[in-house]
């Protein structure tokens, strides 16, 4: 949807050379690829983030809410206890646990 916007934004621009009313339309096209979500969920199942940080606003609550499994570099919940992808046990330390308060 977001590369549908972000096209669509770019034909519009070209025509608002020939058409000036086209700009307008070419500014909410931005706005609306700008917000878009990108398809997926992120590593902990949550939908991604939209919007131009989206991308880093996952990587900081990822990195608060996960953790590299020590035997298959996959990410896992920092509360887990077996790896659910090789099935390993991993330690739980006190730095790994995470709580909300």
């Amino acid at each position: 949807m977001k590369s549908f916007f972000s096209i669509l934004t770019i034909c519009l621009i070209a025509i608002g050379f020939i058409v000036p009313l086209a700009w307008g339309a070419a500014i909410v096209t931005c706005l609306l690829a700008l917000t878009c979500a990108p398809p997926g969920r992120r590593e902990d199942g949550k939908k991604k983030s939209g919007g131009l940080l989206g991308g880093l606003i996952d990587d900081i609550v990822i990195s608060g809410k996960m953790r590299d499994c020590p035997h298959c570099c996959k990410k896992i919940m920092k509360s887990a206890s077996k790896c659910p992808y090789c099935q390993e046990f991993v330690e739980i330390t006190k730095n790994s646990l995470w709580v909300m308060k």
